[in-house]
């Protein structure tokens, strides 16, 4: 019997592509594998940062980051291009992965916008309220509060979680879409999966875990774009 996943047409680099088309998949397949390298980039800048060493739960930390603006804004900007490589990677997983995993291409489309969608809301809420609030005419205890209100809000709980759900899910989506379309290794998923659980398990709020995240997630998607650039060259 057939698998549904391997019934229908061949995968993207099966067939005929103008050079247009094969531009942007290319394109679209490395940002598939710089989105978390932007994301390794960003959490360098911010942990080595003077406000790293200041607890966020401290007073002082707004004034830590007030006297930094422009190291958090290089952070932020960073941050900002690894969304923008996600969003750019989700349809290039889809056309490398629908021919041959259309589930496994659906799934992973639908994980791939949950992460685009949270890291936008991390941009807007964190990356942009706490150094609003280090530059406001709050005392540090006011600021604090406030940050602490908005934490606590159920709907800002509620959009925020596709956040989590896709850093932890989505690359396992991505891996295992292309698995299933023949253009990453078995070891890809697995890799991925390690990432998840790693992020689940110990966090991404040191340098350390979140190196070792991208890490993985880098040597997980480099075989697609790898097989990618062989059958089209």
């Amino acid at each position: 019997m057939t698998h549904p996943d391997n019934a229908l047409a061949p995968s993207a680099i099966d067939r005929p592509a103008t050079r247009r088309t094969g531009t942007a998949l290319l394109l679209g397949t490395i940002s598939l594998v710089a989105w978390p390298l932007a994301l390794a980039v960003a959490s360098l800048i911010d942990f080595t940062a003077p406000y790293s060493s200041v607890p966020g739960t401290d007073t002082g930390y707004f004034e830590a980051v007030a006297a930094n603006q422009g190291v958090w804004a290089a952070a932020s900007f960073v941050f900002l291009a690894a969304a923008l490589f996600t969003l750019a990677s989700v349809p290039a997983v889809w056309r490398l992965s629908v021919g041959k995993a259309p589930i496994w291409a659906w799934v992973a489309a639908v994980m791939g916008t949950l992460l685009a969608f949270g890291q936008i809301v991390h941009l807007m809420s964190w990356r942009v309220m706490i150094p609003g609030l280090a530059d406001s005419d709050l005392s540090g205890e006011q600021a604090l509060a406030l940050m602490y209100g908005v934490d606590a809000q159920p709907f800002f709980m509620v959009i925020f979680m596709p956040f989590l759900i896709g850093f932890t899910l989505a690359p396992l989506a991505f891996a295992v879409a292309l698995w299933r379309g023949r253009v990453a290794p078995v070891w890809s998923p697995i890799l991925a999966g390690v990432a998840g659980v790693g992020a689940i398990v110990l966090g991404t709020d040191t340098l350390p875990t979140t190196l070792g995240y991208a890490a993985l997630l880098v040597a997980a998607f480099a075989p697609a774009l790898v097989h990618l650039r062989r059958r089209t060259a």
